[in-house]
């Protein structure tokens, strides 16, 4: 009976912004949908239930893909309903990066040796970037910042995460992939790095890891007893998953930021 009431508030809950869904083109932004009907601007954020389920009956009714992930397909169940997401909270790191298109971003992109931070909303339209173009993906912006002052506009085209992959950070590797890049990702080599880089090479499925997983490891750390062979190079394997179990029982961390 419990579990029933649970459902039944559940999908009332769910009624309640069908309900409220404004005109198509009324454009209402989704943090303001949500206050109106429960009060609370994040109660359907990605993360919360109810806002997955909405988006995904949105993508049902209106024929669009199902969002798995707050990306380009979340935002247009939403949009499909007259429901605008925030673009510009969300941003992401870059470093000559040659987009080139009609979206606001491919406007200060390119090899110039300087980073550029990119907003949802900058790369929302469409831009594009030769195929088999080399990109980098690493996890900290200081990673970027050493290598503009190093290399400057010689740098190959680089995208930071700035730790947990932004909706930015994905929806901007998503159109990298798509578009026949070569992508290479790293991260931190620690348990929120591990997860990054999941998240990447789930977004972008033909990426390599690069200098990632037991072989760095083990040669950074001193660290010996297990095979030095680098396996699949696109799947962050199991055994990558006990690099912070073969340190003694210490768990260091390694570190992307490491020479």
């Amino acid at each position: 009976m419990l579990a029933e009431s649970r459902v039944d508030l559940f999908v009332d809950r769910v009624l309640a912004v069908w309900d409220a869904l404004p005109e198509p083109m009324a454009g209402v932004r989704l943090a303001q949908l949500a206050a109106s009907v429960f009060g609370n601007a994040h109660a359907l954020d990605y993360r919360e239930d109810l806002g997955r389920a909405v988006a995904r009956l949105l993508a049902h009714v209106h024929g669009l893909p199902k969002p798995t992930r707050p990306d380009r397909h979340w935002r247009a169940a939403w949009a499909a309903a007259g429901v605008r997401c925030d673009g510009v909270s969300s941003r992401v790191l870059t470093l000559n990066l040659p987009l080139t298109g009609e979206a606001p971003a491919t406007r200060w992109c390119g090899p110039t040796g300087e980073p550029v931070w990119l907003t949802l909303r900058s790369i929302t339209g469409n831009w594009s970037v030769s195929p088999s173009t080399p990109v980098f993906v690493c996890e900290n912006v200081s990673v970027v910042e050493a290598a503009a002052h190093e290399y400057g506009p010689n740098c190959p085209p680089t995208v930071c995460t700035d730790g947990n992959s932004s909706l930015a950070a994905i929806d901007l590797v998503v159109g990298l992939a798509t578009a026949g890049c070569a992508l290479s990702v790293r991260a931190d080599i620690d348990d929120a790095g591990l997860v990054i880089v999941e998240n990447l090479m789930a977004a972008a499925p033909d990426a390599t890891l690069w200098h990632y997983g037991v072989p760095t490891y083990r040669r950074y750390l001193g660290i010996g007893g297990l095979e030095a062979s680098a396996g699949d190079p696109r799947r962050v394997s199991p055994k990558s998953r006990r690099c912070l179990d073969m340190d003694g029982g210490r768990r260091r961390p390694l570190c992307d930021e490491r020479p």
